[in-house]
């Protein structure tokens, strides 16, 4: 006779998951296999790399057709285009940097990221951190595709130049002309608001007179020098930043009620500088060593703000402020960004 297995059946003896029946009956106590459940934050393997390719597909033939020096358009293909090839067909657009035709109509699938980048390189030339600011901006351009917020992009790039020479062009030496070069891209500008473009009209020449005021003015060379060394700060140069705080504490030396801690700092930041001069003397090497070792132009600046301040009786980083560039304002947007 037979062997008749049913599934299900729960066995008396525990000891064991199955036993035979005298007779004929093979009872399987096992349950039926179940799924595995996928642990959150874990993707599937295979269904992965079949995606990946996909989108490595639309990729390679997109590059193909760029090097033909054509500029395509991504489609997603297949009869009736499927979820995942419109997922890969949307991933790849990203990557490329490309246009995605879906439905009939063209759609940049980077808008939101390039716009975040404008609006993080602006937030960065605020702050004079032209080094970051450059990368964001470069980033900015490369994955803007529409026209509004291309022109925008264009905008900050003068606004970069323009500040960069701002705090990097001593007064006493000659101005570059890149307020005008930004001046006269505004009027190209036709599809940026015409509120955005007369604020930052406005800063352009602000700025620009800052500079020229810095020339002229006690007040606001003092604020230059400060804008300077904070600018130096942003890209992390630490003997950059403490050469210009001696330049600014030198201008104004003999004129400064005297104030210990503030002559500590300056023989520290002094010692960095004397190490580095070809006929430093060699018993004198250990002492300058020692003091240069605690030059930090975080311990110099509030010392000597507060007593150039107090000497040209004004908040010396308010006055610094000048030469920072005031950013632009809006409702956040697609096309438009949240500067």
């Amino acid at each position: 006779m037979g062997r008749i297995i049913l599934p299900g059946r729960v066995c008396p003896d525990s000891a064991a998951r199955s036993r035979t029946v005298e007779g004929s009956l093979d009872i399987d106590s096992s349950e039926p296999p179940r799924a595995p459940v996928p642990e959150a934050g874990v993707a599937d393997d295979v269904p992965t790399r079949r995606f990946l390719d996909r989108v490595d597909s639309y990729r390679r033939d997109v590059e193909r057709r760029r090097f033909g020096g054509d500029s395509p358009r991504l489609r997603p293909v297949g009869r009736g285009r499927r979820g995942l090839e419109v997922a890969a067909a949307v991933v790849a657009a990203e990557r490329l940097r490309g246009v995605l035709e879906l439905d009939g109509e063209a759609i940049s699938p980077t808008e939101d990221l390039a716009a975040d980048e404008l609006d993080d390189g602006l937030r960065a030339l605020a702050n004079w951190s032209f080094t970051v600011a450059s990368r964001h901006l470069i980033a900015a351009a490369d994955l803007a595709l529409l026209p509004r917020l291309q022109q925008r992009v264009s905008l900050a790039r003068a606004l970069e130049r323009l500040c960069h020479d701002v705090v990097s062009i001593d007064p006493e030496g000659r101005w570059s002309g890149v307020d005008t070069a930004a001046s006269s891209l505004l009027a190209t500008l036709d599809l940026v608001p015409d509120d955005e473009v007369a604020f930052y009209r406005e800063e352009i020449v602000r700025l620009a007179d800052a500079w020229a005021a810095a020339r002229r003015d006690d007040v606001s060379r003092a604020g230059w020098g400060l804008a300077r060394s904070r600018a130096a700060a942003r890209d992390g140069a630490r003997e950059t930043e403490l050469a210009w705080q001696l330049r600014l504490y030198r201008r104004y030396a003999d004129r400064l009620d005297p104030d210990d801690y503030l002559v500590a700092e300056v023989r520290r930041a002094e010692a960095l500088f004397r190490l580095l001069l070809p006929d430093v003397d060699e018993s004198a090497r250990p002492d300058l060593e020692a003091l240069a070792g605690d030059a930090w132009p975080a311990d110099l600046r509030p010392a000597l703000v507060a007593a150039v301040g107090a000497l040209l009786e004004v908040d010396l980083s308010a006055v610094a402020s000048r030469f920072a560039l005031r950013i632009y304002r809006t409702t956040a947007s697609v096309d438009g960004g949240r500067a």
